[in-house]
């Protein structure tokens, strides 16, 4: 004679009711500037924000390009942004890459950030003006 149990166990005693709720965790820190693939200004600071993660100790800025830390910052537990150095807006080449880690009390990583690209400053480049009168005159654009 099999039993059908439609409450879901069998058992000598009244189960509890198990009761639980759904509370969402940020399972990543928002980076809100520069967004991803912006150029970086020559004519302003270069100002990294992001959102403030609970629970945080500080917060660890990395920049890479292709791939290698060029610059990391350790930043207090309230602190969401940060303007780098000014010779970080300097760098040529391969675009960069930045993200953003908060960190444990012992100095581990809490979170971390998509990584994002920026791109670096384009140097004006020189181009030579049509020749006129056998001379050619170089302008800059």
């Amino acid at each position: 004679n099999d039993a059908f149990v439609s409450s879901g166990g069998v058992a000598g005693f009244p189960l509890p009711t198990f009761r639980y709720s759904i509370v969402p965790k940020s399972t990543q820190i928002t980076l809100l500037e520069p967004t991803d693939h912006d150029r970086i200004a020559t004519d302003k600071p270069l100002r990294f924000s992001w959102q403030g993660v609970e629970g945080a100790s500080g917060y660890r800025l990395e920049v890479r390009q292709s791939g290698r830390l060029i610059f990391a910052a350790v930043l207090g537990a309230n602190t969401t942004s940060y303007i780098a150095p000014p010779w970080l807006k300097t760098i040529q080449g391969e675009a960069l890459s930045w993200k953003i880690r908060s960190l444990k009390p012992d100095g581990s990583v809490q979170l971390e950030s998509e990584s994002r690209d920026l791109q670096p400053r384009v140097l004006r480049s020189v181009n030579p003006s049509p020749i006129k009168n056998g001379t050619m005159k170089v302008t800059s654009q």
